[in-house]
């Protein structure tokens, strides 16, 4: 009693110091905001991991970029390539020529020149023929590129080929006939608009896939 009390005015008149207050200074610090949202794996990471499981938590390292698939084709691809390429080429003089031919006979009928209505059936012959000979090259590559990229692309090229080849038997099928005496028999000009329709299609395909290729 007599040593507390001692020490009690020791304290006040200055000879012993007081007992030292031990303030809490990491509560003064101002704390960084957090820069992750918290979500588990933020606040717990060890415990996600466990959770997740290793396969869909990969390694920073593990995680590799996507590469572009490499386009392989046969050379049988390339060679019906090349072919319809040159079909298509071919066709352009073709078409100019029977639009003329066809043109004049629909405007003089069977007075247009011997020559003229000659070359109409074989100029249209030889449209068939090469219409065919692209319908086959182009569909065989169009089945050994499926899934690669632009198909989108090669499918509205087939529908419009498509279209167009029927348009083309439709154009056929309203071909009017000369008569011995000279006349011309059929509705010519639903033939014209047939013919014309087609070969609209199918330069609209074409001239799609050139600039698009």
């Amino acid at each position: 009693m007599m040593l507390t009390s001692l020490t009690l005015a020791l304290t006040v008149l200055g000879g012993v110091p007081a007992t030292p207050v031990v303030t809490d200074t990491l509560s003064s610090e101002i704390l960084p905001a957090p820069t992750l949202a918290p979500t588990l794996q933020n606040i717990y990471p060890q415990r996600f991991a466990a959770w997740a499981g290793p396969n869909l938590v990969p390694a920073a390292g593990d995680v590799q970029p996507q590469r572009a698939r490499a386009v392989q084709h046969s050379d049988a691809y390339y060679t019906r390539l090349k072919i319809h390429r040159i079909g298509a080429i071919l066709m352009v003089p073709l078409a100019v020529a029977q639009y003329f031919v066809g043109q004049e006979i629909y405007n003089n009928g069977p007075d247009a020149a011997q020559w003229v209505h000659d070359i109409h059936g074989p100029l249209a012959a030889a449209i068939a023929v090469d219409f065919g000979v692209n319908t086959v090259t182009g569909a065989w590559n169009a089945i050994e590129d499926w899934g690669n990229p632009g198909q989108a692309r090669r499918t509205v090229h087939s529908a419009l080929m498509l279209l167009a080849g029927a348009g083309f038997v439709a154009t056929g099928a309203t071909a009017p006939e000369r008569e011995e005496g000279g006349y011309l028999e059929g509705d010519a000009s639903q033939h014209r608009t047939l013919a014309i329709s087609s070969m609209a299609i199918m330069a609209a395909s074409g001239i799609m896939m050139l600039i698009w290729k």
